[in-house]
């Protein structure tokens, strides 16, 4: 019996785990300055949202937040979201995305907004 529970026990946890929230970064350029548009590709698994924000990386490292969005997430999809951040100088940019559920982010570039 104390075996059935824990095998009933750790396939739960199991599944838990397998479907819980994760956080991805991804490092960005601005090469141009101006008003810049944000693209950035996103693998999700299932439904739910990522919180997506973009740090400006200052000396030492130290990260300063620029621009923070959220987006809803349809389940397997893989899709593409564009966001108007502002005015941003020339340099090196962190752009973090924390996912409700699992999900990937596939890559991230700056353009200038016509």
């Amino acid at each position: 019996m104390k075996k059935t529970v824990l095998l009933i026990m750790i396939a739960l946890f199991a599944f838990a785990t397998s479907a819980s929230a994760n956080t991805e970064q991804w490092s960005a350029s601005v090469y141009q300055s101006g008003n810049q548009t944000l693209s950035i590709d996103i693998w999700s698994y299932y439904n739910g949202h990522a919180y997506i924000t973009v740090y400006a990386k200052g000396a030492n490292d130290q990260l300063t937040e620029v621009y923070s969005n959220t987006v809803s997430l349809n389940q397997s999809s893989y899709t593409t979201h564009r966001f108007n951040v502002g005015y941003l100088p020339v340099g090196d940019y962190v752009v973090k995305a924390e996912f409700s559920t699992l999900g990937l982010l596939d890559g991230a570039y700056f353009f200038v907004t016509p």
